[in-house]
């Protein structure tokens, strides 16, 4: 059977995102994976499973630049 690249193989180093590109509410998280791409995740326990999605399975990519920019109602 033919051996796949490195580049096809998923490890748990490759779900995590920097912590840096991580906002965390008492029920949302967002992760800043690039300039143009968010994910975002609400639970009403405020736990959030970090397994592999569909669209996005590796999630380590290069730190974005971006602010943060918070009130009282909006991120």
């Amino acid at each position: 059977m033919y051996e796949l690249g490195p580049q096809f193989k998923m490890d748990d180093a490759s779900l995590q995102v920097d912590p840096s590109c991580i906002v965390i509410g008492p029920k949302f998280r967002i992760e800043i994976l690039t300039e143009r791409l968010i994910r975002i995740e609400y639970s009403e326990t405020g736990k959030f499973v970090d397994s592999a999605t569909a669209l996005v399975i590796n999630r380590k990519f290069p730190r974005p630049m971006f602010t943060i920019k918070e009130d009282q109602g909006y991120i």
